[in-house]
């Protein structure tokens, strides 16, 4: 529609087209919005098809191909050496982003909802400036931004190198290195580290931190360390990187911390320290939007920013940054753009580590628990004793479930072992439906879990 002096106008513009931005625009359309979309993409999915989540996911499904058909040696089922072709890998991952890409876009055009390719920002809270070649307006009556977010790149240390990249540059796999150092300590360079090392690269992971993945459960975490450990080259904590050089060919890295070489030298460096909110050549200064103080919109649990014409969802508004959260939020919004009196108040958000074996983790863990002063206890048990875990030589999994001793009620989930991204969907349920811990440990699962034997092992805490 045209206010007829040359500037659009539209009931319900998304800023962004990844997962909170489509699932909030379709949502709308399906309560009957008249939505408009805006992105720098090609198509609908934005920097989750386009540089991140999926590309990792897929060639993460490499990784459990390659160590599997490694693992059936123990089984007496001998395979050849895997020969890697990064050409072939490289246009695997585009098919599966070209199709993804065009379900989106069948879904949008289905929906009525228009897409305009762009640059969006700010003119005041009710007008966007949209810059692609040419530069139109378009009047809203409400607005959500769902930008998501970009790498962080320390400046101090981050030299212009072709050889030192970060964590969606890494995801492209133009070479393999031999020798690669990973910069980090969250999820992000977990699962590349994982990727890498099972491709035959040689994986060095520095972090300035004490631990690794330092949101997750520490005992569910050191297990799988323990194992991953096994095919990384060195892991080394509590130690700073203070420089990196390109000698021509190599990275040369310079360190501080205890019992740590002074410098090495590395083909790759891949720096995954964190993420922040894409919040580029928005012009938010032009808006009532408020943000926190590390550089995050603040929302209410409706998805409202404090401009009352803006919503906000998904990697802009802060941790964690996971696909299906930004999702749920982007439904939320679009609800209560219609008028619902719909709220983002999950008890479980469900928080996976794709490594070999995963991690998976759903409610509060005890640290967040201790945090508020809250009594609990825990059963924790071992998969050594679960027959399809011992028929399948994967027995070094565990199952910790957190509850209250008072009520009972289920507080907190983790798993560690092969398919706990999707054995954790039990857990998730259960605490969203206010299940009690012995409601689980009554419950009758296939093939034996481990959670039978929960009423008799003592409290842990």
């Amino acid at each position: 529609m045209s206010s007829g002096n040359g500037t659009q106008e539209a009931e319900f513009v998304v800023i962004g087209g990844g997962p909170g931005g489509y699932c909030a625009a379709f949502r709308a359309a399906e309560l009957g919005l008249n939505v408009t979309i805006v992105d720098k993409y090609p198509s609908l999915g934005g920097g989750w098809l386009y540089a991140g989540c999926v590309h990792s996911k897929a060639l993460l499904h490499l990784t459990d191909a390659i160590r599997l058909a490694k693992h059936a040696q123990t089984f007496g089922v001998m395979f050849d050496p895997p020969r890697i072709d990064l050409e072939q890998i490289r246009n695997w991952v585009q098919q599966i982003t070209d199709a993804m890409a065009d379900d989106l876009e069948t879904r949008r055009k289905d929906l009525g909802i228009k897409r305009i390719q762009g640059t969006a920002s700010f003119v005041d809270s009710r007008t966007l400036k949209i810059t692609n070649g040419t530069t139109q307006r378009l009047q809203f009556q409400h607005a959500l931004i769902a930008t998501g977010s970009v790498a962080k790149a320390p400046r101090d240390l981050f030299t212009e190198s072709p050889l030192i990249v970060h964590s969606e540059q890494a995801l492209r796999l133009e070479d393999l290195p031999e020798t690669l150092l990973m910069i980090g300590e969250r999820s992000t360079a977990m699962e590349l580290a994982n990727l890498y090392s099972a491709l035959g690269t040689q994986v060095t992971v520095v972090s300035s931190s004490d631990r690794l993945l330092s949101r997750a459960d520490p005992d569910l975490v050191n297990l799988v360390m323990s194992l991953m450990n096994e095919v990384l080259e060195e892991v080394r904590l509590n130690t700073r990187v203070t420089s990196l050089r390109d000698t021509g060919n190599q990275i040369e890295a310079t360190y501080e911390g205890e019992s740590v070489p002074t410098r090495s030298t590395f083909d790759r460096v891949i720096v995954a320290v964190g993420r922040k909110a894409n919040l580029t050549n928005l012009e938010m200064s032009n808006t009532h939007v408020q943000l926190d103080d590390r550089g995050f919109i603040s929302v209410d649990k409706q998805m409202r920013t404090s401009d009352p014409h803006i919503f906000a969802v998904g990697d802009v508004i802060g941790r964690p940054m996971l696909w299906h959260k930004a999702a749920h939020q982007g439904k939320v919004c679009a609800e209560v753009v219609a008028g619902w009196g719909s709220e983002y108040d999950p008890r479980a958000v469900p928080m996976v580590l794709f490594t070999d074996p995963q991690l998976a983790w759903c409610g509060l863990t005890e640290r967040e628990i201790a945090e508020h002063g809250q009594n609990f206890e825990t059963r924790q048990i071992t998969w050594s004793i679960a027959g399809k875990a011992i028929s399948s030589c994967r027995c070094q999994g565990v199952t910790k479930m957190i509850f209250d001793p008072d009520t009972r009620l289920l507080l907190g989930m983790g798993i560690v072992g092969p398919h706990a991204a999707e054995m954790i969907a039990e857990g998730i349920m259960a605490i969203e439906m206010g299940a009690a811990f012995d409601d689980l440990a009554a419950t009758m699962h296939l093939h034996f879990s481990g959670k039978e034997l929960f009423f008799d092992q003592p409290p842990t805490s």
